[in-house]
């Protein structure tokens, strides 16, 4: 989040320095042992936060704003998680009860890990995941725009490989979605026909080999090279 919100690069030496072995350090690239997905989702409240920081703190009263938006970031993603949800079973025109789903995400446990540890994957995997379930259904619910939210799918789904590589349960969200709501469902719709689909994997499965480049020095999605 720093690299990204506030420096503006892809250099971790400045972050990771006097700690390079204990952390990814390879050919003399430092890195984060973690992946970048997180990251990059909370750097935007990062740098507010350092906006914050530059301009109202004052010799005599220092306060840490950069933190603050930080730890802000995972409680946004939490509860727009929960808003996706909602809006797919709308879509899917299924009536939900909107309080009933925030008690099924606090039981959960997500709210511990957004309101106390939000430094760590887990809220950013939940609302990668929903977003993946809400692009998918528009594409499956809607005639127009199609292709819009096929391109789309591959987009969000390999942003949440970002957030943690080995959660590959989310390239078979598409299946899922269409096997379990098959009657909610325009027929007609097939990703699997949409060659915009196919082409937009291709495009961010290249862009994401090209960021782990920049950041590991290799071209990798194996994430037990990092």
């Amino acid at each position: 989040a720093e690299t990204i919100g506030i420096d503006f690069d892809l250099d971790y030496s400045n972050q990771l320095k006097g700690f390079e072995e204990e952390r990814y350090f390879k050919n003399n690239i430092i890195a984060p042992r973690g992946f970048i997905g997180s990251g990059l989702l909370a750097s935007p409240f990062l740098f507010v936060g350092s906006l914050f920081e530059k301009n109202l703190n004052s010799d005599s009263v220092i306060f840490n704003y950069k933190i603050l938006f930080y730890s802000i970031s995972a409680i946004f993603y939490f509860f727009l998680s929960i808003h996706l949800i909602n809006i797919s079973f709308k879509y899917l025109k299924i009536k939900t009860n909107l309080n009933y789903l925030f008690l099924l995400f606090m039981g959960s446990g997500i709210a511990y890990f957004a309101f106390e540890r939000y430094s760590m994957t887990h809220v950013y995997e939940v609302f990668t995941t929903s977003l993946i379930i809400y692009v998918v259904i528009r594409f499956y619910t809607f005639e127009s725009n199609r292709n819009y939210f096929a391109f789309l799918i591959p987009l969000v789904t390999l942003l949440s490989i970002c957030v943690r590589w080995v959660n590959y349960h989310v390239l078979f969200i598409p299946l899922i979605i269409k096997i379990l709501f098959r009657n909610r469902l325009i027929d007609k719709n097939t990703l699997l026909n949409n060659y915009l689909f196919y082409f937009s994997y291709l495009f961010f499965t290249g862009l994401l080999l090209i960021l782990n480049k920049a950041i590991y020095g290799i071209y990798t999605i194996n994430p037990a090279t990092v």
